[in-house]
């Protein structure tokens, strides 16, 4: 960690124009990291460097020979949303996002054409997106867009619902994974009450294989959970089996364990490791309080600190360029080391 202010300078010296701009590996996560550096440490430089990456994405937005696929735009659409949220930034968001609404939507016009190209974590991203700017319109022409778009992304997204959607890998990635993230955005979804009848049925169809499941990874039991408390207010009628599942994976998870063994030495990142499970602990905590676990902060922050990863960000330059963005990077662990710093004091 007393590398971070050289992986800084090397991050910032890196981004040049065929840097992407999404938010997972690109400009967006790199912008949103040097605002909350600039927040939360008091650095005006850090915000110099957050505005210009913002400049140059919106610049990059402007042309649209330049434009990226949908689920790129997405995310970058996410970020700006959240910076505008966060007061990072000020101005109309609708405004803002206007181009970036409109070539998506000619992307998305064709989708059926292109749905094998889509895996499910890509669909999940377009509905997340979906639903965000839904909630972000004023004006009953907007939400009828964004409407049609998540009716649309929904029916493809059941049709290959069973595909790759409960499979368990050997190691935790959350691409691979995908219980947490489908069941929040599906119950997103569920709260907009705008296609509640086959949303209804998605869960219903796939809720019978997810409480029949005990994942082997106790990484993945608490992803799990956290999917089954989202999607538990969709299905009155199920409520005391869900509940009692979450109650049975909750005692078969064991924080310390989770942390100290399954999770490997360099596994700090939030694409899969530490930085994520401490998401996942911090939104039960806070959403879901009656299903709170205990566990040591402390054992988070000095986990993440004193990862080797820091040092081979330094001296290896191949590990260095895989983990330099924010949800599989240094960027966003470092936020977390942060966050989590600042509810110790």
């Amino acid at each position: 960690m007393s590398n971070i202010s050289t992986l800084n300078s090397k991050l910032v010296s890196s981004i040049d124009d065929k840097y992407p701009i999404d938010l997972a590996y690109g400009k967006m996560g790199i912008c949103i990291y040097f605002y909350y550096l600039s927040r939360w440490e008091d650095n005006d430089e850090y915000k110099q460097i957050a505005d210009r990456l913002l400049d140059e994405i919106i610049d990059k937005l402007s042309n649209k020979e330049n434009m990226g696929v949908a689920y790129r735009l997405a995310g970058v659409a996410v970020g700006i949303s959240h910076l505008v949220k966060e007061k990072f930034i000020g101005g109309d968001i609708n405004e803002i996002l206007e181009d970036v609404d409109s070539h998506i939507f000619k992307i998305l016009a064709f989708l059926k054409n292109e749905e094998s190209n889509y895996s499910n974590h890509i669909l999940i991203y377009l509905l997340f997106y979906s639903c965000l700017r839904f909630k972000e319109q004023s004006s009953s022409d907007g939400k009828y867009i964004f409407q049609e778009f998540i009716i649309k992304i929904v029916e493809i997204f059941q049709r290959n619902l069973f595909s790759d959607f409960s499979n368990e890998h050997f190691s935790f990635y959350t691409h691979k994974y995908q219980y947490f993230t489908s069941l929040y955005v599906i119950s997103n979804i569920y709260d907009l009450n705008i296609y509640n009848y086959r949303i209804t049925k998605i869960i219903e169809e796939i809720i019978g294989p997810i409480l029949s499941t005990i994942p082997v990874l106790q990484v993945n039991r608490l992803y799990l959970l956290c999917g089954l408390l989202c999607i538990m207010p969709c299905l009155q009628n199920c409520t005391r089996e869900i509940n009692a599942h979450i109650h049975l994976l909750k005692e078969k998870i064991d924080i310390d364990y989770l942390v100290n063994v399954e999770l490997k030495n360099q596994d700090i990142y939030i694409k899969n490791g530490i930085s994520l499970v401490y998401i996942l602990l911090f939104f039960i905590q806070h959403k879901y309080p009656d299903y709170q676990f205990d566990y040591n902060l402390s054992l988070f922050y000095n986990k993440i600190n004193s990862s080797e990863a820091w040092n081979a960000l330094i001296s290896r330059e191949d590990y260095y360029n895989v983990h330099r963005g924010l949800l599989d990077g240094f960027p966003g662990a470092y936020l977390i080391s942060l966050f989590i710093k600042k509810h110790l004091q």
